[in-house]
């Protein structure tokens, strides 16, 4: 026993660091959400400005998955777009409820964003609120 330690040089050298020491569970690798599963994600947050989704609006251009961080890129409606921090503020946060830790968005402004990118669902959505697109 030297200062205070049972464990011998030789006990030391047979300890396999990292290992999992037997009879515990095996740690469990949280699942990284798909981009079709972030994309139903962000159906959930809406532009601020009108009442449907960013999908719908087709503003959500390109989804990628790296491990824990999600890459998004956006269109805007407008280059001078006043909801900007909101919009990337519900963005993050939504995807921080999937289990990222790490959100990345990309402003896109080519190609520019038309009303032709709206979904079928969301123009059903704009005509039930009066909005004619």
């Amino acid at each position: 026993m030297r200062n205070g330690c049972s464990v011998h040089a030789r006990e030391i050298a047979n300890i396999n660091v990292g290992a999992i020491p037997r009879g515990c569970p095996e740690q469990a690798q949280e699942p990284v959400p798909t981009e079709t599963q972030i994309r139903e994600a962000l159906k959930d947050v809406n532009d601020p400005e009108m009442p449907i989704s960013l999908v719908d609006m087709g503003m959500i251009y390109d989804v990628c998955v790296k491990s824990h961080t999600a890459h998004i890129q956006l269109g805007l409606t407008a280059t001078a777009c006043p909801a900007i921090e909101f919009i990337f503020h519900d963005i993050r946060e939504r995807l921080f409820q999937e289990g990222f830790k790490k959100v990345e968005i990309e402003l896109v402004w080519d190609p520019p964003w038309t009303k032709d990118r709206i979904s079928e669902e969301g123009r059903i959505a704009l005509q039930h609120w009066g909005i004619s697109v």
